[in-house]
């Protein structure tokens, strides 16, 4: 689906056995998702649950998407594919279920607490600078240019996310829509 703008502040389903991709320009990309749940949620057993959501956000390199959760309840399931930085900050109960692919040179994530159920992430950020601060809790795969952490942050890898359920080796290869 490409939209010319998209404000994402809750919870919705995907009806189906199917994948909803949603294309948007950053400047267009609302995110509005303080204290409550934002994508599909699914079964969080399932590592990969949030390919039932995937946003493709297309901008300018030294943008940031935002994704700021509010101080207790907060939680994505979503995927991203971008050519833009990130910054992911979870406080308290706050999660992250899915997979970032990008080609930035930047990915920042931020928390405190959600030690239980912890999140789950596959992170592609062959070119980027990954940088965890606080005392985040994460299940997942990380490839990254680099990687830097300050606070009790907790990484584990999960072997589940060796095989994710869809082909990428440069997501921005062929990446067009007008």
């Amino acid at each position: 689906l490409v939209v010319d703008s998209f404000y994402l502040s809750g919870e919705f389903k995907v009806i189906g056995t199917g994948t909803l991709t949603v294309f948007v320009d950053y400047d267009d990309l609302i995110l509005n998702c303080k204290n409550k749940v934002c994508g599909v949620k699914g079964d969080t057993a399932t590592p990969t649950v949030a390919d039932k959501f995937i946003l493709v956000v297309r901008g300018d390199p030294t943008d940031e998407i935002d994704f700021t959760a509010g101080q207790n309840q907060s939680s994505f399931y979503l995927s991203v594919i971008t050519n833009v930085s990130m910054d992911i900050t979870l406080y308290g109960n706050g999660h992250f279920y899915g997979f970032i692919a990008t080609t930035s040179n930047a990915v920042k994530l931020n928390g405190t607490g959600n030690s239980d159920p912890k999140s789950s992430l596959l992170l592609y950020a062959p070119n980027a600078t990954v940088t965890v601060d606080g005392s985040i809790n994460m299940d997942g795969a990380l490839i990254a240019n680099s990687y830097t952490s300050n606070g009790q942050a907790v990484m584990r890898f999960n072997p589940d996310f060796t095989s994710p359920p869809f082909a990428f080796l440069d997501p921005f290869a062929t990446f067009q829509y007008e």
